[in-house]
Protein backbone atom coordinates (compact mmCIF):
# COMPACT_ATOMS: atom_id res chain seq x y z
CA UNK A 1 0.00 0.00 0.00
CA UNK A 2 1.16 3.44 -0.88
CA UNK A 3 0.89 6.30 1.60
CA UNK A 4 2.28 8.75 -0.93
CA UNK A 5 -0.85 8.33 -3.07
CA UNK A 6 -2.73 9.95 -0.23
CA UNK A 7 -0.14 12.61 0.45
CA UNK A 8 1.79 10.70 3.09
CA UNK A 9 -1.15 10.32 5.44
CA UNK A 10 -1.40 7.35 7.78
CA UNK A 11 -5.19 7.82 7.73
CA UNK A 12 -5.53 6.84 4.06
CA UNK A 13 -3.48 4.37 2.03
CA UNK A 14 -3.84 3.16 -1.54
CA UNK A 15 -3.22 -0.06 -3.40
CA UNK A 16 -3.10 1.26 -6.96
CA UNK A 17 -2.81 -2.18 -8.53
CA UNK A 18 -6.14 -3.21 -7.00
CA UNK A 19 -7.68 0.31 -7.22
CA UNK A 20 -8.36 0.06 -3.50
CA UNK A 21 -8.40 2.96 -1.03
CA UNK A 22 -8.14 2.27 2.71
CA UNK A 23 -9.46 4.77 5.25
CA UNK A 24 -8.57 4.39 8.92
CA UNK A 25 -11.00 5.78 11.47
CA UNK A 26 -9.17 5.67 14.82
CA UNK A 27 -10.59 6.66 18.17
CA UNK A 28 -12.47 9.93 18.47
CA UNK A 29 -11.74 12.11 15.45
CA UNK A 30 -11.09 15.77 16.09
CA UNK A 31 -12.18 18.25 13.46
CA UNK A 32 -8.54 18.52 12.32
CA UNK A 33 -8.27 14.72 12.06
CA UNK A 34 -11.50 14.52 10.07
CA UNK A 35 -10.38 17.29 7.71
CA UNK A 36 -7.01 15.58 7.21
CA UNK A 37 -8.81 12.30 6.50
CA UNK A 38 -11.08 14.01 3.96
CA UNK A 39 -8.15 15.75 2.22
CA UNK A 40 -6.13 12.54 2.01
CA UNK A 41 -9.18 10.67 0.70
CA UNK A 42 -9.76 13.32 -1.98
CA UNK A 43 -6.14 13.02 -3.16
CA UNK A 44 -6.46 9.22 -3.22
CA UNK A 45 -9.70 9.34 -5.24
CA UNK A 46 -8.15 11.68 -7.79
CA UNK A 47 -5.07 9.51 -8.12
CA UNK A 48 -6.94 6.20 -8.23
CA UNK A 49 -9.72 7.31 -10.58
CA UNK A 50 -13.25 5.95 -11.08
CA UNK A 51 -13.95 2.29 -10.39
CA UNK A 52 -12.12 2.14 -7.06
CA UNK A 53 -13.15 0.25 -3.96
CA UNK A 54 -13.07 1.88 -0.54
CA UNK A 55 -12.25 0.00 2.65
CA UNK A 56 -13.13 1.83 5.87
CA UNK A 57 -11.36 0.35 8.90
CA UNK A 58 -12.69 1.30 12.33
CA UNK A 59 -10.22 0.99 15.20
CA UNK A 60 -11.82 1.87 18.56
CA UNK A 61 -13.76 4.51 16.64
CA UNK A 62 -16.10 6.80 18.56
CA UNK A 63 -18.89 8.45 16.51
CA UNK A 64 -18.32 12.16 16.19
CA UNK A 65 -20.33 15.26 16.83
CA UNK A 66 -22.38 16.89 14.07
CA UNK A 67 -19.42 18.78 12.55
CA UNK A 68 -17.48 15.50 12.23
CA UNK A 69 -20.54 13.80 10.77
CA UNK A 70 -20.82 16.60 8.18
CA UNK A 71 -17.23 15.99 7.11
CA UNK A 72 -17.93 12.26 6.82
CA UNK A 73 -21.06 13.03 4.75
CA UNK A 74 -18.91 15.07 2.37
CA UNK A 75 -16.50 12.12 2.09
CA UNK A 76 -19.37 9.81 1.15
CA UNK A 77 -20.45 12.29 -1.54
CA UNK A 78 -16.84 12.50 -2.80
CA UNK A 79 -16.70 8.71 -3.07
CA UNK A 80 -20.01 8.57 -4.92
CA UNK A 81 -19.11 11.39 -7.30
CA UNK A 82 -15.55 10.07 -7.71
CA UNK A 83 -16.71 6.70 -9.02
CA UNK A 84 -16.57 4.38 -6.01
CA UNK A 85 -17.94 1.04 -7.19
CA UNK A 86 -17.95 -0.79 -3.87
CA UNK A 87 -17.26 -0.07 -0.21
CA UNK A 88 -16.42 -2.39 2.66
CA UNK A 89 -16.67 -1.41 6.30
CA UNK A 90 -14.40 -3.29 8.69
CA UNK A 91 -15.44 -3.36 12.35
CA UNK A 92 -12.09 -4.32 14.00
CA UNK A 93 -14.04 -4.39 17.28
CA UNK A 94 -15.73 -1.04 16.68
CA UNK A 95 -19.30 -1.59 15.51
CA UNK A 96 -20.24 2.05 16.13
CA UNK A 97 -18.23 3.19 13.11
CA UNK A 98 -20.03 0.78 10.82
CA UNK A 99 -23.39 1.88 12.15
CA UNK A 100 -22.65 5.60 11.82
CA UNK A 101 -21.21 5.29 8.31
CA UNK A 102 -24.14 3.11 7.23
CA UNK A 103 -26.65 5.65 8.54
CA UNK A 104 -24.89 8.56 6.83
CA UNK A 105 -24.60 6.65 3.55
CA UNK A 106 -28.35 5.90 3.60
CA UNK A 107 -29.06 9.60 4.25
CA UNK A 108 -27.01 10.60 1.23
CA UNK A 109 -28.28 7.70 -0.88
CA UNK A 110 -24.82 6.93 -2.25
CA UNK A 111 -25.02 4.75 -5.34
CA UNK A 112 -22.33 2.21 -4.53
CA UNK A 113 -22.77 -1.19 -2.88
CA UNK A 114 -21.59 -1.61 0.70
CA UNK A 115 -20.56 -4.72 2.60
CA UNK A 116 -19.39 -5.33 6.15
CA UNK A 117 -16.52 -7.53 7.35
CA UNK A 118 -15.13 -8.27 10.79
CA UNK A 119 -11.42 -8.00 9.92
CA UNK A 120 -9.25 -6.42 7.28
CA UNK A 121 -8.14 -9.92 6.20
CA UNK A 122 -11.81 -10.84 5.65
CA UNK A 123 -12.31 -7.68 3.59
CA UNK A 124 -9.25 -8.43 1.46
CA UNK A 125 -10.41 -12.00 0.81
CA UNK A 126 -13.91 -10.79 -0.04
CA UNK A 127 -12.69 -8.10 -2.45
CA UNK A 128 -10.05 -10.33 -4.04
CA UNK A 129 -12.75 -12.93 -4.71
CA UNK A 130 -15.02 -10.51 -6.60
Amino acid sequence: MDRDAAGGSDLVTVNEEKKRIYLFFRGALTRADAEELRSAYKRAIIRTGPGFTAVSVFEAFVPGESEIQNIIRSMIRMADEGGCRLAVRVAQGSVFGQLQLGRLQREIQAGYETYECETLADAEAFLDGR
